[in-house]
């Protein structure tokens, strides 16, 4: 974090920590394909058949980040891909979407993201539901049912991110209630989250979660 940027005086420095609920959601594209917002600074982890991992993150918080921020805010991710990097691999989230002011501001200038305001909305039951992201143009859409055994457990996710020509790495750690979902693309017409087509999808659901991100760390090759 470069600390002669100035923050607002109600502006928590890190780490976050919130609560809420949401999910993720997981693609395995050929890693021939991230040649767009793919940093020349990232060897592409592979896995088998030569795919990468990607997808896209979702989440509704029900803890405001600032002292004025909004009570019940939300997230869109997409993951582009898995970078294999010496200190540790991570995820490579290029665009995000917010419907909060504080995380926009927040995740600009501390984290360095590309994020932007969007219209999310957010429905979810006990054995399934919906998530929305509409933007000027265009929108995603998907659906999930939720299955299998809900289990506790605290997830780690490694994310990487630029911050003043610079590569730096964070972490997410999300400690909650987890379950697997199957996820449907029903729209998709955002070229900036392109991560997912239309079609079905595995993914990991949590509610009940505290989350934790950690202030950014500049990587050293």
């Amino acid at each position: 974090m470069n600390e002669n940027k100035p923050l607002e005086a109600n502006y928590p420095r890190p780490p976050w920590t919130t609560h809420g609920q949401g999910l993720t959601a997981f693609a395995f594209p050929s890693s021939k394909r991230l040649h767009e917002d793919w940093p020349a600074e990232f060897a592409v982890q592979t896995l088998i058949g030569g795919r990468t991992m990607a997808g896209c993150h979702i989440a509704e918080y029900d803890r405001p980040l600032t002292l004025n921020g909004e009570t019940v805010w939300r997230e869109w991710g997409n993951i582009t891909g898995y970078a294999r990097m010496p200190q540790g691999n991570g995820f490579w989230m290029n665009t995000v979407a917010v419907d909060s002011e504080a995380a926009l501001a927040g995740g600009k200038e501390i984290w360095g993201l590309n994020k932007f305001r969007g219209e999310i909305r957010w429905k979810a039951n006990e054995s399934g539901g919906s998530a929305e992201l509409t933007l000027p143009e265009g929108e995603i859409a998907l659906e999930w049912k939720e299955w299998g055994p809900v289990f506790g457990k605290t997830m780690r996710w490694n994310m990487l991110t630029e911050i003043d020509g610079l590569i730096h790495r964070y972490t997410v750690r999300i400690r909650g209630l987890f379950q697997i979902v199957r996820l449907d693309v029903k729209r998709r017409d955002l070229p900036a989250f392109g991560s997912l087509s239309f079609g079905k999808y595995w993914g990991l659901r949590h509610r009940d979660a505290d989350v934790r991100i950690d202030a950014p760390i500049l990587f050293e090759g």
